[in-house]
Parts: C-alpha cells; structure tokens; sequence
C-alpha cells in the first residue's frame, strides 16, 4: 500500500502527489532511478522519504526486482515473500533479508526458519523454476526464480523475472510471470497450475514507444507421482504457455508495419480529396496562384 499523503497536506499538494506517484510507478523496466531524480527535481519537498519507500516498494512487487546483498546474493521481491514492508523470506537459503526498497540493496538477517510441511514440493518446483529461467532466458536479463509457500491457501506461488536495460541505446525491457499451484480441493497426485505473464517493452530514441501486455493463463489441472515429478510438469505447463505468447508477440511484429501502422494511417486526408501528386498539374495551379496574388495586389 502506498503510502497516503497526511490530513494537512493541501488540495494541490496531494493531487500533485497523486500524479507523481503514478509517474513514478508507471517507470519503464530499470528506469525507475531515472523518473523518480527527475520527479525530485521538479517536487523537491512533496515526497519524503516514507512516501517514497511506498512508491519503491509496490514498483518493486508489480515489476518483480531484484534487490542485492553486499555479498552478491539476489532476493526477488515478490509480495507472497513479504513478512513486512522491509523483510523478506527466501526459503532456499532458510533466511530473510532486511530490503531498502529505493536503493534495492538487501541485508541478511542471521536467523533459520524452520522448513514447512510442504518443503520438500517446494524444492522440487523451485530446481525446475532455477532451472528453466537459466536455459531459457538471456544470462544479460540475469533471471530469477523464486518458490513461496502459501500455507492457508495451500498453494505454492511461483515468481519468474527477467529485465534488459540498455539506456545508452535507448531500450530497456522485462518478462515477469507469477505462477500458483493448488492442491486442497485434488485428490492425492493432482494440482492445479494458473498464472500470469507481463511482457513491457520501451524504445525511446527520437520519440516513446511502448509496449505493456498481460495475459493470463487459465487454471489446467496436471498429474504427478512424485515432488520431482510435479516440479517438471508445471515447468512445461509454464513453458508451453509462455512460448506461446512470445509466438504470438513475433507474428504482431512481423504484421506491425502491414496491420497496426496501416490501421492506424488515415485513407484520406482531412479534406477527404486524394492529394494529386501530378508535379506538372501542382506547378500549373502554383502558377496561377501566384498571378492571381500579382493581380489583386494592382
């Protein structure tokens, strides 16, 4: 939750507020640091730092980042892994980090937690997730992974991220995907698999070109017999999914120049004559033009 502007803070201070919050969270993939110096530049009192750290925060869970440990450690900042706005849970080490969600930089907390009653499913998924975002992502998106245990639903949640930023030339981009697995309402060895994929794209030489599309997979009910076992069949499940929708991005942007710019072109000019591009009828009329101008200047 953002955090709100106080009881004295005036009409204008907090619709301002409002429109600075929604730039800032509205950043294209590793450009946060980029809007928010700029939106400090132009409110430099209006946002403390509290304020801030909320906008960072839901940035953070919406776009799945990375924060970073001194020592090179990566904790995906996913919501299902939040104890509190500042910690966070990564079952895989069986620590937490204390997370600064501005600088994205994280602190590990010197404490064990005790494995669930769901631990061994959870490893299972959670090689096959590492797994998958390292053979099928480029190593510059530098992936992450990461499986959560959602006890009172008892469902697993899976978090997926990839992001590309090469603002010296003008683009940056992220593939982020969130996953659950359910297996209450199932008899022994059946699951079902639902999820999410965000793809957002920017291209911002000599103009501001994006691209945000969502689409959400319907749930599919999967078998298995063993935690190894369910770990690989979700994994395919995710990566027939996901391959799909990069197929589809790929035909639109082969029919891009022939469908979605063509559409957009007007078919006739505002005056909805067609222009005559004959050079000897324009020169002709301009000809006339200019006598008709010589004369009533007389």
């Amino acid at each position: 939750m953002l955090v709100e502007p106080s009881k004295t803070t005036g009409r204008a201070d907090a619709e301002m507020l409002e429109i600075v919050q929604h730039l800032v969270l509205s950043s294209p993939p590793g450009e946060f640091d980029e809007v928010w110096y700029d939106a400090q530049i132009l409110v430099p009192k209006l946002i403390s730092p509290q304020i801030l750290a909320g906008i960072a925060r839901a940035y953070n869970h919406e776009n799945l980042s990375v924060a970073k440990t001194a020592d090179g450690l990566r904790v995906l900042l996913h919501k299902a892994a939040e104890i509190s706005p500042t910690r966070y849970v990564d079952y895989t080490t069986r620590t937490t980090f204390r997370v600064d969600h501005v600088l994205r930089s994280a602190v590990t907390v010197k404490e064990t937690l005790i494995p669930t009653m769901h631990d061994v499913m959870r490893h299972a998924i959670d090689d096959a997730a590492r797994s998958y975002v390292m053979t099928t992502f480029d190593v510059d998106a530098r992936p992450s992974a990461a499986v959560h245990v959602n006890i009172g639903r008892a469902e697993l949640v899976i978090a997926m991220s990839g992001e590309r930023a090469n603002l010296s030339n003008f683009w940056s981009g992220n593939w982020r995907s969130e996953w659950t697995e359910q297996w209450q309402l199932l008899g022994d060895g059946e699951a079902i698999v639902s999820g999410t994929v965000k793809v957002r794209a920017h291209y911002f030489e000599d103009g501001n070109v994006q691209l945000q599309t969502t689409k959400a997979f319907h749930p599919a009910c999967i078998f298995f017999e063993t935690p190894r076992m369910l770990g690989t069949v979700i994994i395919e499940q995710v990566r027939t999914a996901e391959s799909a929708l990069q197929c589809g991005l790929e035909r639109m942007y082969d029919n891009v120049s022939v469908k979605t710019a063509k559409a957009m072109r007007r078919v006739l000019p505002i005056t909805h004559v067609k222009m005559n591009w004959n050079i000897h009828e324009l020169s002709l009329n301009r000809s006339f033009s200019l006598s008709k101008n010589a004369q009533q200047e007389r």
